[in-house]
């Protein structure tokens, strides 16, 4: 599939994103509009170009994200009534239509109003087949009181082409500026591992708004949030 091709060799770890916006960056610019998505591209906050497609809501939003010379798609999602604390992983489920989808326990953005997950470049080619040819895409979270939220792919084929034409560019630029690095005969010692750090217990659970995350432990209300 065209997706996965798009991908940059050799590959490069995805960076840390401990952070991201909701909005878009003052250098992101839109690349193509098509049904309720829009395609966009430019610099991220980790310094690697990135292109993304999103679907945006009243208060929410969610994003498929490529960061230049990564491996794997990433999702983000935002809502602007979050307040999720820092270390809580949400359990999530992907749907397209009635194909079977895809589980991961995301990580929260240390703004506390969006969270993180990926999806591995094995899964990229049926990742791009059911969201060129899909009519909704599901997100289900596991715990708290969020409903799911529903996003309709009407013209999802032509944002796809978009994202795949975004994520080409940005990796021939990557091969093109890659700096040609000495060769060294020896090899230096491991790196030491990063110092440990000290963490707060999730405050107690809040009615309302509602929220992605359960430290009890609960089912999402149903039937869905459109976006």
């Amino acid at each position: 599939m065209l997706l996965a091709s798009a991908l940059a060799a050799p590959l490069m770890p995805l960076p840390a994103l401990a952070q991201a916006p909701q909005a878009q960056a003052p250098q992101m610019r839109d690349l193509a509009r098509s049904g309720a998505w829009t395609a966009y591209g430019g610099g991220s906050e980790s310094g690697k170009a990135v292109c993304g497609v999103m679907v945006r809501g009243s208060d929410r939003s969610m994003h498929v994200k490529y960061f230049q010379g990564g491996t794997s798609l990433v999702i983000h999602v935002f809502k602007n009534s979050w307040n999720i604390p820092g270390g809580i992983e949400i359990p999530v489920d992907l749907t397209i239509d009635q194909s079977p989808g895809w589980t991961a326990r995301a990580v929260a953005l240390n703004n506390g109003r969006g969270i993180q997950f990926q999806i591995g470049r094995e899964n990229l080619a049926r990742f791009e087949a059911l969201f060129r040819a899909g009519d909704a895409m599901r997100l289900r979270f596991m715990e708290g009181n969020e409903q799911p939220w529903v996003a309709q792919l009407r013209g999802s084929n032509q944002i796809m082409d978009a994202f795949v034409r975004c994520m080409r560019i940005i990796n021939q630029n990557s091969e093109t500026r890659r700096p040609t690095e000495p060769t060294q005969p020896y090899s230096g010692g491991p790196n030491p591992s990063g110092p440990t750090q000290p963490f707060a217990a999730p405050p107690p659970r809040s009615q309302a708004p509602t929220q992605p995350f359960a430290p009890s432990g609960g089912a999402p209300a149903a039937p869905g949030v459109k976006l």
